[in-house]
């Protein structure tokens, strides 16, 4: 009897468990926003936030529509960039438009493809003044290696997304963008909403908006040029930057032909020299697929859900990284940098696999822009920066160990990072 009745004390501790989370979720004050967020790592549970429906069994249906539970998480970067784009509007005409003209822009062909590598290369030869020198006290150049990988990113984006060409003598414009828009999108995300940016108030980050795009009205929300830059940009700088230190410093050690298959493609820019193996399960494609494994572009996915008893807005987060190291999926070398397992991926690997989104927002840049665009510029990164460099911190550190095999930097540490050489070598 005391079995039985402990059974079901348990049962119904659990069943009320599941209605007090259920109530919170449904059930709240007009008109507030919850301040915490419920984490889903599940790829099943994954997919169903990113289209805007609770993982949750039992609880209401989502009163939002998809759209308006994309863009209600979203609304501190349109008053923080004041921008208008997909992910900040609910109007579905201004979606329509916006990734229309963005899947037109990522559209590149044959030719276009040496033509953004030939760039990258100019560009990063131009980037002398972040070499330093330092004076008779030590014979070392230092490079401020996050500068210049939002520098050449920043540039590539500005030539393929928006159509800007951009000279030497703007990089200083270029560097200040990137700059600031890291500054305020990182002000954006504090739970103190009077320390937010505004952006109507970033007078000097207009100035150089308009240095670089003079004849564009960049007050207005809908010609905002940030409504390209941010979504392209953001994704790519860090997710560049990381790929670099790994191959460079880290598993392209002990692996040089990951760094090979990368070089040999910004050389030949071409879909074949993407897939093309050098070694069994040792390609360009499986390189930036593992890259994109480890260090996803954007690491969770926010969504709102209201339940039909409420007026209060639960946050919902696909936790898309930790999706891509959980070790029942991935086996215990989840959390190693390893191309070859892209040549035997099982249906759950597949299914658990989503740096770019999931359907209906997958991102246009899935197919081919992205991953072949994070290559070519971590080629160009390798083969301008081949021997004799190492990696430091700001402090003078020298030392690999500033940086893990595998492990995610957040945007604190990459300002931390600089590439130093012996000058006399």
């Amino acid at each position: 009897m005391f079995r039985f009745l402990f059974g079901i004390g348990a049962i119904m501790a659990f069943l009320l468990a599941r209605a007090i989370r259920f109530y919170r979720c449904n059930n709240s004050s007009k008109n507030k926003a919850s301040k915490s967020t419920v984490h889903f790592s599940d790829a099943k549970d994954c997919r169903a936030v990113i289209v805007g429906r609770s993982p949750f069994n039992g609880m209401s249906k989502n009163t939002l529509t998809a759209f308006q539970a994309r863009a209600g998480p979203n609304q501190a970067l349109r008053r923080a960039f004041g921008i208008d784009n997909a992910f900040t509007s609910e109007d579905n005409a201004v979606i329509r438009e916006f990734v229309a003209l963005a899947t037109k822009r990522m559209i590149l062909h044959g030719t276009d493809w040496g033509k953004v590598a030939t760039l990258a290369a100019t560009t990063l030869e131009t980037l002398g003044y972040f070499e330093q020198i330092a004076g008779n006290s030590t014979s070392t150049g230092t490079v401020p290696i996050t500068s210049v990988a939002q520098v050449l990113c920043l540039t590539v984006v500005l030539r393929t997304i928006l159509q800007t060409d951009v000279d030497k003598t703007q990089y200083k414009d270029v560097l200040k963008l990137a700059e600031d828009i890291n500054r305020i999108w990182i002000s954006s995300k504090s739970p103190d909403e009077e320390k937010r940016s505004s952006y109507q108030s970033e007078t000097p980050f207009h100035d150089t908006l308009k240095a670089i795009f003079p004849n564009t009205q960049i007050s207005s929300p809908a010609s905002n040029p940030l409504n390209l830059i941010l979504p392209s940009f953001e994704t790519m700088w860090r997710i560049v930057l990381r790929t670099f230190l790994e191959i460079n410093f880290l598993t392209g050690n002990r692996s040089p032909e990951f760094k090979q298959v990368l070089v040999e493609f910004f050389h030949n820019p071409t879909k074949e020299q993407f897939n093309q193996e050098l070694s069994p399960g040792v390609s360009a494609s499986n390189v930036i697929s593992e890259a994109l494994r480890l260090f996803p572009p954007t690491r969770r996915v926010h969504r709102h859900f209201q339940g039909l008893s409420s007026n209060e807005r639960t946050l919902f987060a696909a936790d898309i990284e930790a999706c891509h190291r959980n070790l029942r999926v991935w086996g215990s070398d989840a959390l190693k940098f390893v191309p070859g397992r892209w040549n035997c991926l099982n249906e759950q690997q597949k299914s658990s696999f989503m740096p770019f989104g999931s359907k209906p927002f997958l991102c246009p840049a899935k197919p081919v822009f992205g991953p072949r665009m994070i290559a070519l510029l971590v080629g160009a990164l390798l083969c301008h920066y081949t021997e004799n460099w190492e990696l430091s911190s700001v402090s003078g550190k020298y030392g690999i160990n500033m940086v893990a095999e595998g492990e995610y930097l957040d945007r604190d540490a990459c300002a931390q990072l600089y590439l130093v050489r012996d000058i006399r070598v």
